[in-house]
């Protein structure tokens, strides 16, 4: 057993409860086991035996052992056994036993423990009525596209997630897009949705909306209004945003798609206290410099970036003082 020790008769006492001919007693007995995980307190063979009630014929019982599964793999205690019966209560009636089916299988592709053919079960649970549900589910999707793990139809089932309330959701959703992009799968409709949330109130939003834009701008899908919102992202008070905004903007640039009001903020990255905002700052100035647009107060701080600690933000004010040069 790991973590703090408990009494040894309370714990067996606990193991036995999950056997009860009682479903009341197998119920406390799964729900104490959840909260010593919380507590930091699990056990291999308390696992073992969760797994075998993962069947039970309570469904309360099936709800409370997924989510002390769940606690488990949250502690990084996992077993392969899970998954087989995971994929089953997918399917389950009980809105409580999909969602929490759904979010152990995203805890265990955490851990490299994925089932591939579940995939496309998953990316279905996307369209489930219960919000909680296609939350996780989401969750999953996002985890097992990070294995490489990904399901054509899920793109365009995942942009109408971009509209969730919850914004954790809203922001997965735009991650999610952007790493299946990556993968060459994308859904023509997203880029739109996508400049929308770029002014979304949330900064994970935001930044990810823009992430998700540079990986399809990548794939030549833009917006010809992203720019305008992007570049006012510049400004953002929160420098993950800041740097999404500048590489989508040197990304476009690459593409032809240009908006000279860019460059005086670009120059005034060159000063962010994050480098990689400052390599990326460069780098979108060298991009706009080869399609002849300079900014004056540019150089002074591009050559300062000369002697930065970072090699990459050096390497970037490099090119960039090599395209200003070639401008005269």
């Amino acid at each position: 057993m790991k973590g703090r020790k408990e009494k040894l008769g309370s714990f067996d006492d606990v193991l036995e409860g999950l056997f009860s001919e009682d479903a009341g007693r197998r119920r406390w007995a799964a729900l104490r086991l959840a909260e010593m995980a919380e507590g930091g307190v699990t056990s291999g063979e308390a696992l073992r035996r969760l797994v075998r009630l993962l069947d039970d014929e309570d469904e309360e019982v099936r709800l409370v052992v997924v989510y002390a599964v769940a606690r488990y793999a949250e502690r990084g205690v996992v077993d392969a056994e899970v998954l087989e019966r995971l994929v089953k209560l997918l399917d389950n009636r009980n809105v409580r036993v999909r969602d929490a089916a759904a979010y152990v299988l995203g805890r265990y592709a955490e851990k490299g423990i994925v089932k591939p053919d579940v995939t496309k079960k998953l990316v279905g649970l996307l369209e489930d009525k219960s919000e909680g549900v296609r939350v996780s589910a989401l969750f999953a999707v996002a985890t097992y596209a990070l294995r490489g793990l990904v399901d054509a139809k899920a793109p365009r089932k995942l942009v109408r997630l971009l509209g969730e309330e919850d914004e954790e959701a809203r922001s997965m959703a735009a991650w999610t897009l952007g790493s299946y992009a990556e993968r060459g799968l994308v859904a023509s409709e997203v880029t739109e949705k996508l400049v929308g949330l770029l002014e979304d109130e949330s900064r994970g939003v935001r930044e990810r909306a823009a992430w998700a834009l540079i990986k399809y701008a990548e794939r030549e899908l833009v917006s010809p209004d992203a720019v305008n919102k992007l570049v006012n992202l510049l400004d953002d008070d929160y420098d993950e945003v800041r740097l999404n905004a500048a590489w989508a903007i040197s990304t476009y640039a690459r593409g032809g798609l240009i908006n000279p009001d860019a460059l005086k903020k670009l120059a005034k990255l060159l000063d962010d206290e994050r480098e990689e905002v400052r390599d990326v700052a460069a780098y979108a100035l060298a991009v706009y410099a080869e399609r002849g647009l300079t900014h004056p107060d540019a150089v002074k701080r591009l050559v300062k970036l000369l002697d930065d600690e970072m090699e990459e933000v050096r390497r970037s004010a490099a090119l960039a003082l090599g395209e200003y040069a070639r401008r005269g």
